[in-house]
């Protein structure tokens, strides 16, 4: 899996990610951090990962009941993040909207409205970037966010506060 910065082209992506054809055994009981040759090694009950040191490389192990979604919140959660902190971004739990160029990241643990927050305001014309995850990386003097999936997730209750017909 090859991921970019932006949609745009170039002659290398910005993270490489390789799975490994083989299934891990033995696996630990906690998420553990070590550094072993210029990696970082990343190891949850149910995967393991190599980091590279400049975090542009990232090499996945399964282990025989890695589920998909073990295998999604592992990257979301512990191996994406470091891997964007290594190549100088910073991760951030947050909805992100934008308007003429200039982006708003609400910030909040889950379930304190980040995303009603964020449909409040594309109701009035902002487009979301992202309901889940900000990706910030200086560029140039600037400061870039980045989000890579721009769908809504609201309680149900929230739901009621906020128009949402155009998600459907």
């Amino acid at each position: 899996i090859a991921f970019r910065w932006l949609a745009a082209p170039c002659d290398s992506p910005d993270l490489i990610i390789r799975l490994d054809s083989q299934t891990i055994t033995s696996m630990p009981e906690e998420v553990s951090y070590e550094r072993n040759n210029g990696w970082t090694i990343v190891s949850t009950p149910s995967v393991i990962a190599s980091v590279s040191e400049d975090g542009r490389e990232v090499a996945l192990s399964l282990g025989k009941e890695c589920s998909p979604e073990e295998l999604r919140t592992t990257l979301i959660v512990d191996v994406l993040p470091l891997a964007f902190f290594l190549q100088g971004a910073l991760q951030l739990h947050a909805s992100v909207v934008c308007r003429e160029g200039v982006g708003v990241c609400f910030l909040g643990p889950s379930g304190v409205g980040k995303s009603t927050i964020a449909a409040a305001f594309v109701n009035r014309g902002y487009r979301l970037l992202d309901d889940d995850s900000a990706l910030l990386k200086i560029n140039g003097g600037s400061l870039l966010v980045y989000g890579d999936h721009p769908l809504l997730c609201t309680w149900s209750a929230s739901s009621n506060l906020v128009d949402l017909t155009h998600w459907k």
